[in-house]
């Protein structure tokens, strides 16, 4: 970047986290409310 005249912004390392927590507590969030599928949910990744 700096070769380029361009300025590089990193975030902190405890900023780069995997998405795994966020999409576990909103699962766990979601199965206390009891909104729950079923096994013949045709889950297709995006």
């Amino acid at each position: 970047a700096r070769a380029r005249g361009l300025e590089a912004h990193f975030p902190s390392p405890a900023c780069c986290t995997d998405n795994a927590a966020m999409i576990a507590g909103l699962g766990w969030e979601r199965w206390k409310a009891g909104l729950v599928a079923d096994l013949g949910l045709d889950a297709a990744s995006s």
